[in-house]
């Protein structure tokens, strides 16, 4: 994602862009600053959606604003939603087929949420949890294999919501097949909602697909 390769740690040049891939609905790239309003302290405030959607990232409460670390992972900047920061995006539901893709920390604990909502259960969730795997919680669910080993380490989290054939792969790897239902509305970054699951991680990039990415298209995402 933007270089944030995170099997070998090595930058790649790309001419691959996300919005090569058509039904692209959510595009956070924290790599880019133009795109992000901070203060002083880099503790940043809103981050601007790169597709045509403008559902942009927002976070007034300073307390809980995260932090603009700059050449932080390859060189390149990143959010640190350390301890109790999030942000959120408050947008009409988006109904399946989706795919959500993240270049991200895995959160160091259990029950720590990647995103989260404000709308309650019909929306999804993804989270570790406390079986050591990684889960989409929504009406339904998806649950990896065991990640043992990948806690506070950078991968590619890629979430396929397509009903019965949902899918989580991670560094790239078919991890999980389930079902989810439910779609995604009042979307939070790193809490599970606003009162706690704080994932207390960094990530690069944020993606959003309304449709179910095929193999092609997600190997094109994996290597970006």
């Amino acid at each position: 994602m933007s270089n944030f390769l995170v099997n070998s740690y090595i930058e790649f040049p790309s001419v691959f862009s996300p919005d090569d891939i058509s039904d692209l609905t959510i595009w956070y790239d924290f790599s880019e600053v133009d795109t992000i309003t901070k203060d002083g302290s880099n503790r940043v405030s809103a981050v601007n959606d790169k597709s045509d959607s403008d559902y942009d990232l927002v976070q007034a409460t300073s307390g809980s604003q995260p932090l603009w670390v700059n050449a932080d992972k390859n060189s390149l900047d990143v959010i640190d939603f350390d301890s109790s920061r999030f942000m959120g995006s408050t947008f009409d539901e988006i109904d399946q087929p989706t795919t959500m893709v993240f270049a991200c920390e895995i959160p160091t604990g259990n029950n720590l949420s990647i995103t989260g909502n404000t709308s309650g259960s019909s929306s999804q969730n993804l989270k570790t949890n406390v079986t050591n795997k990684i889960a989409v919680e929504s009406s339904g669910s998806v649950v990896s294999d065991l990640i043992t080993g990948l806690n506070g380490s950078w991968r590619v989290v890629i979430v396929v919501g397509n009903g019965s054939s949902s899918k989580i792969y991670i560094g790239g790897v078919d991890k999980g097949t389930g079902t989810m239902s439910g779609g995604i509305v009042n979307w939070l970054l790193a809490a599970e909602d606003t009162t706690g699951g704080y994932s207390d991680s960094k990530m690069g990039e944020v993606i959003m697909y309304s449709k179910a990415l095929d193999a092609t298209e997600i190997g094109q995402l994996q290597t970006y």
